[in-house]
């Protein structure tokens, strides 16, 4: 079968098999039980409109044609289709246990439940088999039948779209829908989720660019969706506890359809009569055990909860005992029943059920009507609750209106108890002395004036509805226990008027003793103790021991407040005396002047406020001696005045002058303010002394200009004539060349600048020469970056470059020339100057690079001739076996072999110089002969280097071979410990003598070429011709059959008195070795009667005396003791770095 639009759809295709995927996923089935569902096409074509978008539930037209719609203009909320698959029977057993276990946790309604049908048989039965699931598929709605079934959901986000298989995923959401009501889950929804989502977004601020009509309007349309997702939430938990209410009563299975057959029938009087007296007795327990309940909790939330739960209780039996066919069977028992006792019993019960559940009704639903204000004063902020407390009130009176049960004194006075519990809860909380004066001084007074104001809005609210109702005349008055509804909140309105008073105490100290009287006064530290002992003021209230706003506790509390109150007085007391002695020592008219303005706004008691306003001939007597010292600080240094950093000698003076004026001034212009005090005697001689000394600066300002601008004209002229560099030397001889801008010009400009600021005329002269400052600021930095240039270049040059380059140095020195003369700052071509010697410069660096890094590889294979190693130190043996280490001759070819590998690698280095020396001939001289006579210092100053390295490598190598020697000697091995010897040596019986072998002459010999042959490894490096870098030819003298002599560094080498000196002490060591050896031999030859002795005839002699068998006996034991002495002998004996191995001679002897 064909898939999509041009056939019907098909077992196979991929969008069934997802959604068979999906749902036996989700509802833990398996496939089998969802293709019951696909089996054939009529079945399939039920997926047809959801699959294939454009159809309506039950058609049968043809998918393919049916017209595709057209996209809308306007974005539109999609029809959204749906297919619901529905499992009937899955886990009936699983069912069948769960009710089992329900009626188990409650044994009550067991008595209740319909009895159930057994069947005789074995008491263990066989498991039933596996239930078999029964799917449905539904589109657009879930029948009725079957909501309480799990059901997976498949949404399509477009109703027209046709589905690919692809897009299965993204177009297509699915979930699964569990058993059972979904009240409960509808209920968390609603308190988890939106409800403290909105009550979120309305805590935020607004933004300070909103507009305040829609920031209202907007918290207006919150508060309003608030209050009804609220109100939905409580009436869906009402639903819940209505809707699961415990109590069932087990209600025959009699059908009733005549009345009065049914009455005659005495088996159903007596099965209804049975049920009767079951009910009176169920409604008696459940009027019994309401009555007995009473509200959990003091606030008036618990009142709603208490009626709500009574409500929902009773509902559901007043509910059950009204329903038609139980009415039907009281009416039957009513007639064919003679028994009134029962009839009586259970109307009484079922009226006063009737009474208790009506009374619920009434008072959940005028309960709920303020719901909505109990919360809002329960879990809401100050705010909500003063805002709260008129529409409550009205509330609450038409409460008392229409309500029966709330119409009684008693009730509605705990109601209002209650509600002012609440309040008073509320209060507290916020309330929390240990932090109300940690808080930021305007928070935590604007918090205490909130709380005192919901407080005492409480009763004024409560009193002015009371007053309505008694002008009305037409509803009952309010006659409550006033005592009871506002002791307590009016106590904590009297403790909130004392906090408030309290913190507004402390913040006028704190603002009293801030950096303002520090900085007028001086007196940090005695300020800072008058702020220590505020801080302490407020210690008792923040360390309470007891609850502030309970009444009980109300001596406790009076005596901590009259403790605060002397602890005030004691620190205003102080604090003016502080004022006083501050006073008399004061050191700013100014700040003074300033504290008391200040002052005018400070909030306080007033004692102190009207002691600093008496201050005001203290300040003017300040303010004069400060006239006094401004007019001595200016009579001192008005003929050398101080210049502040930065400023020019004239306009610094003036502006010293300003600045001196300016302190007082600004303290004449705040004096000036107050007209009062300049009436009085002080005041005139402060405005007399004042104008003196304005009128002195404003002479000493006139002749230090005037003398400035007489001379400026001229000193400009002079120096803009004069050359725009110049040679200056050092204090160490060293001359070199730098810009000559005179300072005079440098100060001329910024003279200039600055006394044009303060309103001076200035000269033409100077004036036009500040304008073109940033033209003479271009002017001298680049000639100071161009000179800067060449001092680094130049510095670049070693000694010997410098040599190398000193005609490059001359041509460079010429393009200078200019700059000495005729060139001054007037000239027009110094850019082409600096461009010039620039573009020389560069040159010139150029070719100093070039030397030089090919200096630097010279420098490199110099070094490494200094640094070669040439003599190799052997492995170490890793045994102790004389077997394990060289001979004389393998050591000898050992070292040998690592000199010549070494020194065949230098060579070819030392051949690459003089190729790199020819490129450098080639970048200085232009030429490439390798003998240009303007490099013959630079020849002779690598060859001299290279002669030096030479040395260094002889002197390492040889120095390096003398540890490898001293190593081995036990006197000399150091901390590294005592290594094995080099090689070994044999010692021998040569009948008659001990020998060894190779002969000490031979080691002798080898050990003194290893070290001539140091000297040697110079031999190959041929020295170059006089003004060259040309290896030396060789030299025919004489025959021409003699040797050639080659001109090489090993002569020079050679005669250097430390590597004599060095090769000296090298054989002195080698000859020391040399004689232990001989030393240990000739212990050996002390014992040659041992092998020197004739056997032959010893024995004769001895056979002659016809010795006994004893005589055998001692001589063959004696010669065997003997032999295993010789054998127990060292087989080898280490003398420094020489091993002489003496198994041979010891065996020899002992055979």
């Amino acid at each position: 079968m064909g898939r999509g639009g041009d056939g019907p759809l098909a077992v196979e295709d991929p969008r069934i098999e997802w959604l068979r995927s999906k749902t036996c996923s989700s509802l833990g089935i398996e496939e089998e039980d969802f293709n019951s569902l696909v089996n054939s096409e009529e079945k399939l074509a039920v997926f047809t409109p959801f699959l294939e978008g454009g159809a309506e539930e039950g058609t049968g037209e043809n998918q393919s044609q049916l017209p595709q719609p057209k996209e809308p203009k306007e974005v539109k909320v999609a029809k959204v289709e749906m297919v619901k698959l529905h499992l009937r029977e899955k886990v009936e057993r699983k069912n069948l246990r769960a009710r089992k276990e329900k009626v188990a946790r409650h044994p009550s309604r067991r008595r209740r439940s319909p009895p159930q049908s057994t069947t005789g048989g074995d008491p263990s039965p066989a498991p039933p088999p596996k239930p078999k699931a029964v799917l449905k598929v539904a589109l657009h709605h879930l029948p009725d039948s079957v909501v309480s079934k799990p059901a997976v959901y498949f949404l399509k986000l477009d109703a027209a779209a046709r589905l690919e298989e692809e897009q299965m995923d993204e177009l297509v959401d699915y979930g699964l829908l569990s058993e059972g009501p979904a009240l409960s889950v509808l209920e968390e929804v609603l308190s988890q989720v939106y409800i403290p989502m909105l009550q979120l977004y309305g805590s935020g601020k607004p933004g300070a660019n909103q507009i305040n009509h829609d920031s209202s309007s907007a918290d207006n349309s919150r508060n309003e969706l608030l209050g009804n997702v609220q109100k939905f939430a409580s009436q869906v938990s009402h639903a819940i506890q209505q809707l699961t209410g415990d109590i069932h009563l087990n209600i025959p299975n009699v059908l009733i359809d005549n009345l009065h057959k049914a009455a005659d029938d005495y088996d159903i009087v007596s099965q209804l009569e049975s049920a009767l007296a079951e009910w009176t007795a169920v409604l008696a327990s459940a009027i019994q055990r309401e009555s007995e309940k009473v509200a959990v909790g003091k606030g008036p939330l618990a009142e709603i909860d208490f009626w709500r739960e009574r409500n929902a209780a009773l509902s559901s039996l007043y509910e059950q005992l009204n329903l038609p066919n139980v009415k039907r069977m009281v009416s039957v028992v009513e007639t064919g029943s003679g028994d009134t006792n029962l009839l009586t019993s259970f109307k009484s019960q079922f009226g006063e059920l009737t009474k208790l559940y009506v009374e619920a009704k009434d008072n959940v639903k005028f309960l709920t009507t303020l719901e909505r204000h109990f919360k809002n004063i329960s879990s809401g902020t100050l705010t909500q609750v003063l805002e709260s407390l008129p529409s409550m009130m009205n509330a609450l009176r038409m409460v008392w209106i229409i309500s029966r049960h709330y119409s009684d004194d008693t009730r509605m006075g705990s109601l209002f108890e209650r509600i002012a519990n609440e309040i008073g809860d509320t209060v507290a909380e916020e309330i929390d002395v240990k932090v109300l004066f940690r808080m930021p001084p305007a928070d935590a007074t604007s918090k205490i004036e909130l709380a005192k104001n919901v407080l005492e809005q409480w009763s004024e609210v409560y009193l002015k509805i009371r007053e309505k109702i008694e002008i009305s005349g037409r509803d009952a008055r309010w006659e409550f226990d006033r005592k009871r509804l506002f002791d307590r909140t009016n106590y904590m309105a009297s403790i909130c008027g004392d906090l408030l008073q309290m913190v507004k105490v402390v913040d006028d100290f704190h603002k009293f003793l801030g950096p303002e009287l520090k900085a007028v006064t001086g007196d940090s530290l005695g300020i800072d103790e008058v702020i220590q002992r505020v801080a302490a003021m407020v210690e008792p209230i923040e360390n309470l021991a007891f609850d502030a706003f309970d009444k009980r506790y109300s001596s406790q509390w009076q005596g901590v407040d009259a403790k605060f109150t002397t602890d005030k007085e004691q620190i205003e007391r102080a604090t003016r005396a502080f004022i006083d002695t501050s006073f008399k020592k004061l050191r700013s008219a100014e700040g003074a002047f300033e504290l008391l303005q200040n002052f005018k706004s400070i909030k306080s008691e007033g004692a102190i406020n009207r002691q600093m306003m008496d201050k005001f001939n203290d300040i003017l007597e300040q303010f004069s001696r400060e006239i006094d010292t401004t007019r001595e600080i200016f009579e001192a240094n008005k003929h050398a005045p101080p210049v502040t950093r930065n400023q020019p000698p004239v306009a610094g003076a003036i502006n010293w002058m300003r600045s001196l004026f300016q302190r007082i001034r600004k303290t004449m212009n705040r004096l000036t303010s107050e007209e009062d005090m300049l009436k009085e005697e002080a005041g005139h001689e402060v405005q007399r002394k004042y104008i003196a000394l304005a009128k002195a600066m404003v002479v000493f300002e006139k002749h230090w200009f005037t003398q400035w601008r007489e001379t400026v004209d001229n000193m400009a002229m002079q120096h803009l004539k004069q050359a725009i560099i110049k040679r200056e030397t050092n204090e160490h001889g060293v001359s070199t060349v730098v810009v000559n801008f005179h300072p005079d010009l440098t100060r001329l400009i910024r003279e200039t600048r600055y006394l044009d600021r303060m309103g001076f005329v200035i000269p033409d002269t100077a004036l036009n020469v500040t304008l073109q400052e940033e033209k003479y600021h271009s002017v001298v930095e680049g000639l100071r970056s161009m000179l800067e240039h060449y001092h680094s270049v130049i510095g670049l040059c070693t000694g010997v470059e410098q040599n190398l380059l000193a005609k490059r140095l001359e041509k460079l020195e010429e393009i200078l020339n200019p700059g000495f003369s005729p060139l001054n700052w007037n000239s027009l071509g110094i850019p082409d100057f600096v461009a010039s010697c620039n573009k020389s410069i560069n040159e010139f660096n150029s070719l100093v690079n070039q030397v030089q890094k090919n200096s630097s590889i010279i420098e490199k294979v110099v070094h490494t001739i200094s640094v070669a190693v040439v003599v190799q130190e052997p492995p170490v043996a890793k045994s102790e076996e004389s077997a394990n280490l060289m001979d004389l001759q393998e050591f000898y070819e050992y070292i040998e072999k690592c000199r010549l590998d070494s020194v065949e690698e230098l060579l070819h280095k030392y051949r690459t110089i003089a190729p790199l020396l020819g490129k450098i001939e080639e970048a200085v001289a232009g030429t490439n002969t390798a003998r240009s006579p303007q490099l013959r210092a630079y020849y002779y100053y690598w060859e001299r280097a290279i002669f030096q390295a030479l040395n260094k490598m002889v002197l390492n190598g040889m120095k390096a071979f003398m540890g490898i020697l001293n190593s081995r000697n036990a006197r000399k091995s150091g901390p590294m410990g005592l290594k094995p010897p080099l090689f070994k040596v044999q010692s021998m019986l040569v009948h008659p003598e001990v020998v060894v072998q190779p002969p000490v002459t031979e080691v002798t010999k080898f050990l003194s070429r290893l070290v001539r042959n140091l000297v040697e490894c110079t031999r190959p490096f041929v020295r170059w011709m006089d003004g060259t870098c040309l290896e030396t030819p060789e030299q025919h003298v004489n025959n021409e059959d003699d040797e050639p002599v080659v001109f090489t560094f090993y002569w020079d080498v050679a005669a250097n008195p430390a590597v004599i000196k060095t090769m000296l002490a090298l054989n002195h060591t080698i000859q020391k070795t040399i004689a232990g050896v001989n030393r240990f031999m000739e212990s050996w030859r002390k014992q040659q009667h041992l092998w020197k002795q004739d056997k032959n005839s010893v024995l004769d002699k001895f056979a002659a005396r016809i010795p006994s068998c004893g005589e055998f006996e001692e001589k063959l034991s004696r010669y065997k003791k003997l032999a295993n002495e010789i054998w127990e002998f060292p087989k080898f004996k280490d003398v420094d770095f020489i091993r002489i191995s003496s198994y041979s001679l010891v065996a020899s002897i002992r055979d």
